[in-house]
């Protein structure tokens, strides 16, 4: 009787385990496809963005597409620079871009 007391416990405890494992599991599965979406989703706002300002502004100066971009790139980082946000009108409408599409 002990012993399959023992082996019914051990039987259990295993199956508690392969459960938590398994839970983790996808649980990682849920985390790497929502941080896939929301690089695909952040790359068709790119492509949609730099597409509307190629037909806004064909004779645009590779500067001032980079300053957008740099903007762009930092307010979707979280980290944007405040003085150069004041300063340079390019990075400021990359910054209010992306954080609109941010909706921040």
């Amino acid at each position: 009787m002990i012993i399959i007391g023992l082996l019914f416990g051990y039987g259990y405890i295993s199956l508690k385990k392969e459960e938590a494992e398994c839970d983790m599991a996808q649980e990682q599965y849920r985390i790497e496809s929502r941080r896939k979406a929301e690089q695909n989703e952040f790359k068709v706002r790119e492509e949609k963005r730099k597409k509307k300002e190629g037909q806004s502004s064909n004779s645009s100066s590779s500067s001032s597409s980079s300053s957008y971009d740099e903007g762009s790139d930092d307010a979707y980082s979280g980290d944007y620079d405040e003085n150069r946000y004041d300063n340079d009108e390019n990075y400021r409408d990359g910054v209010d871009d992306m954080l609109d599409e941010l909706g921040e």
